[in-house]
């Protein structure tokens, strides 16, 4: 929905080790600070702030034939966004749509002055969604790195390694965004949080906050755009598998999303995440804000 404008260049997950820069081999790389960066890692970054950056073609194996050749027809589509931004002239503004890329956020602060909204989903939503696709994200990204095992990550056992359910990964992997995304919003300016479900509940005026806030420009095109797209009264919910279904109704997505869960499910997520979550919202298990998931929004 930023996107919407030739004054924007947009790049989609250029983080993603599936589709990204070519150095990037894991998800979620995490560095505390530009300082932590060696000399390589350093030129990589600069190197993507001008510009000076390709990204990898992803083709799934699940992809249609057609998908398949289109993809590598136009270099899938994420390099075809990296050209753009080198040439257009009208460019005011470089947004970056990459949640595999939150535990960089004070790697991007130290380097340029960027802005950043973080977005909090509710920790049953979000398992409910990865259910729907099919996802499952493991853990190993993170154990992987100590230092962000050891911030973000301090009651993960070892014993629990060999019981990771897609479930729980899903839930730890949860608890770690977030607690980084609490930390980093309280330490650095620049850092807007913003309730996925809370949006949903407004989405005209919320995103043209985010408008607002960016410098953008709002106009009659993208309040119409943003109405087709979230308010479609006859919305049943996203279908299993696919990623960008749109055109649904958005004050119903969490429904919609947590009802791929059963009681298990719903108890192992829970069970891992009630640090965070039972100070965020006034249920657990629901939407609604508790006060301090209120007084963090950054949308009031």
């Amino acid at each position: 929905m930023l996107d919407q404008s030739v004054a924007v260049n947009s790049f989609i997950e250029p983080f993603n080790p599936h589709g990204g820069v070519p150095w990037v081999h894991q998800r979620y790389l995490y560095f505390p600070s530009a300082d932590e960066l060696d000399a390589t890692t350093r030129t990589h970054f600069e190197d993507f702030f001008s510009y000076r950056f390709t990204q990898r073609t992803y083709v799934h194996g699940l992809d249609k034939p057609l998908t398949k050749w289109r993809k590598r027809l136009l270099l899938g589509g994420n390099e075809l966004l990296v050209w753009r931004g080198r040439f257009n002239p009208f460019a005011r503004v470089s947004l970056i749509k990459d949640p595999i890329a939150v535990f960089l956020i004070d790697v991007f602060l130290d380097l340029r002055p960027v802005h950043v909204f973080g977005m909090i989903r509710h920790p049953l939503s979000y398992a409910g969604s990865l259910k729907r696709l099919g996802w499952d994200f493991e853990l190993e990204p993170l154990l992987n790195q100590p230092a962000l095992m050891e911030r973000y990550l301090p009651d993960f056992e070892e014993r629990n390694r060999g019981k990771l359910t897609p479930m729980k990964a899903c839930a730890w992997i949860w608890l770690a965004i977030n607690r980084y995304l609490l930390d980093v919003s309280a330490r650095r300016p620049g850092v807007d949080l913003i309730f996925h479900e809370e949006m949903s509940k407004a989405p005209l005026e919320s995103i043209r906050w985010c408008h607002a806030r960016t410098g953008l420009d709002w106009d009659s095109k993208k309040e119409g755009r943003v109405r087709s797209l979230t308010d479609n009264q006859q919305s049943v919910g996203a279908r299993a598998g696919i990623a960008h279904d749109f055109k649904r109704n958005s004050r119903d997505i969490f429904a919609q999303s947590i009802a791929w869960l059963d009681d298990e499910e719903r108890h192992a997520v829970m069970s891992i995440v009630a640090p965070v979550a039972e100070t965020l919202y006034a249920i657990p298990d629901q939407p609604e804000l508790s006060a301090r998931g209120r007084s963090l929004m950054a949308i009031q």
